[in-house]
């Protein structure tokens, strides 16, 4: 995973730097760091830089100099361990990335939004980012986290399995991975995903147009075309819990349900030339999950993320 930051960047309820400085093996860096960690986990997630200094920017923090993290022994290895041996129940749903620069190092801790309330052991007390503080959760506060375990949670893995690639064209094969990583079971889930018509091809069959509308007809009703706003037209492919026959497709915590059946369908192929880049440049792939009494859980794979090529 590639990061990259602006020395401008703003801090947000999302992203907080911190100098190289505060990341010591010291009793007091390692309750400091289980607080940050716990207070994004038990909010909505966040990032925290390590390494960048900050300073007031027409009244906003910003980050302003780097500030990198010097402390021998101080990288993922031991990091995790103190985030892991100081957190009930353990915190893991966490990325640490060691970025070099120059006079050290700059740390980025990724932290999840949690599925259940994490507590410091070091002080014995549970946190939550509030604005851009990190403060003592009371009692509901702590309730409605628990909560979280709950509520669906849903992974939609998206990726283009490489089939040829030049410098004139890229063609690749569509694959969608949907996977309950919660606690609940879901049922009655709807998934849709919209994608650029325009990269729906395969030139290796000749007449290029009647393939989009034969795979269309294909998958019968899960796979239409339809227009969104602006009149752009898009390829919409569903799929969910009963499915097209009818029959009941529940998928159970860790289950993993692949959206191109081969048995039941052909591929999607995917390709691109620099006429169809230049068509569908800036366009995300959107996708969504409907559930039962609940929000629908949304989901866009970037322009830049897709199509990278």
């Amino acid at each position: 995973m590639a990061h990259k930051f602006s020395i401008r960047t703003v801090l947000g309820l999302y992203l907080e730097f911190k100098r190289g400085a505060a990341l010591t093996p010291s009793n007091g860096s390692r309750q400091e760091l289980v607080k940050e960690c716990t207070g994004f986990a038990n909010a909505g997630g966040g990032t925290i830089l390590y390494g960048v200094a900050e300073e007031e920017v027409e009244g906003v923090p910003a980050a302003a100099s780097l500030s990198p993290v010097t402390a021998p022994g101080v990288g993922g290895d031991w990091l995790t361990n103190v985030i892991r041996s100081n957190t009930s129940p353990p915190l893991s749903r966490f990325e640490i990335t060691e970025l070099a620069v120059t006079g050290g190092r700059v740390i980025v801790i990724e932290i999840e939004a949690s599925s259940t309330a994490h507590q410091s052991l070091l002080d014995r007390r549970y946190y939550q980012r509030a604005g851009r503080s990190i403060e003592p959760m009371v009692d509901f506060q702590i309730r409605d986290v628990m909560n979280r375990r709950l509520r669906p949670e849903v992974r939609v893995d998206p990726r283009l399995v490489n089939i040829e690639s030049n410098g004139e064209l890229h063609r690749k094969e569509l694959e969608v991975l949907i996977t309950n990583v919660g606690q609940v079971t879901l049922e009655n889930w709807q998934f849709e995903m919209d994608l650029p018509h325009e990269v729906i091809r395969d030139t290796r069959d000749p007449d290029v147009h009647p393939l989009l509308e034969a795979l269309v007809k294909s998958w019968g009703d899960t796979m239409s075309l339809a227009r969104g706003s602006g009149g752009r037209r898009f390829l919409r492919i569903t799929r969910g819990d009963p499915d097209d026959e009818q029959r009941r497709r529940p998928l159970h915590p860790g289950q993993t349900h692949t959206l191109v059946d081969p048995d039941k369908h052909p591929a999607i192929v995917v390709e691109v030339d620099h006429t169809i880049w230049r068509q569908v440049h800036g366009l995300p792939i959107i996708w969504r999950i409907f559930l039962p009494n609940s929000q629908p859980i949304q989901g866009e794979w970037r322009f830049e993320e897709w199509c990278n090529f």
